[in-house]
């Protein structure tokens, strides 16, 4: 079924509690992509309604064909005084995977609600290639909210294989952070890299049922790090975690 401009900018500013017939709509007007799409989700991102603004930002993240504009637009949006509508202009800045919204995006990162600080760590995750974006990264695993560090840790260490001696020493800190989770990120990051630092905790752990050490332990397991675990064995002793990691490394030569 064919939908007017009218009826999808219907959809996305009326349906606020129905996302997935919001994005649907969404979705149709990106695929437009016209002047008149981009003119009246800029608009909207100019109503004293929160939620529209929030449907323009969501609008404009993906409108390709004016994205000079619309970066513009949402960057000024930045300094908005309602934290949801600066989440998802930050979801909106991330979609668009440039270089030009690191410092902005930077700003955006000590803000005071931790959903948009969170926000920050999903949209730079693609850019921490780029120097600016990794200090943010970085900074952000360090952040005060357990779900904020978790995001950028998992964001650093599985979602990028970008590899530099901050990442793997940020990496290595947060082996000792008091959430299971975020230490787990953390592991895994180090494992991904190769960097024997994470061997000691994999082996403490390694008989948990958590996902992201049995991807830890099959990553520090490859062939070419039975050396490394073997050195780890003479420091820690034949515990029974390392023995079983060796055991394993040994079964894949």
């Amino acid at each position: 079924m064919v939908h007017s401009v009218d009826e999808l900018f219907a959809v996305v500013v009326r349906e606020a509690d129905d996302d997935d017939a919001r994005w649907v709509a969404i979705r149709e007007l990106h695929a437009l992509g016209t002047r008149e799409v981009f003119e009246r989700a800029a608009q909207l991102c100019r109503s004293s309604d929160a939620s529209a603004r929030i449907a323009g930002a969501d609008i404009l993240g993906q409108l390709s064909a004016y994205a000079d504009e619309a970066t513009s637009i949402l960057t000024s949006m930045l300094e908005d005084g309602d934290p949801g509508v600066v989440e998802c202009v930050v979801h909106a800045l991330g979609q668009q995977q440039d270089v030009r919204t690191i410092e902005a995006l930077a700003r955006a990162a000590i803000h005071d609600a931790s959903n948009v600080r969170w926000a920050v760590a999903t949209a730079l995750e693609d850019l921490i290639g780029d120097e600016r974006a990794e200090r943010v990264m970085l900074s952000l695993m360090r952040d005060g909210d357990t779900s904020v560090r978790d995001r950028a840790t998992f964001a650093v260490g599985s979602l990028s294989d970008h590899d530099t001696p901050r990442i793997r020493a940020a990496l290595f800190e947060r082996l000792r952070d008091d959430d299971r989770c975020v230490a787990n990120e953390a592991a895994l990051g180090l494992a991904r890299r190769h960097d024997a630092r994470a061997i000691p905790y994999i082996a403490g752990a390694v008989e948990s049922a958590d996902g992201e050490i049995e991807e830890a332990a099959d990553e520090i397991t490859a062939p070419d790090m039975l050396t490394e675990l073997l050195k780890a064995r003479d420091a820690l002793g034949d515990v029974h975690g390392l023995k079983t990691l060796i055991n394993r490394c040994r079964a894949r030569l």
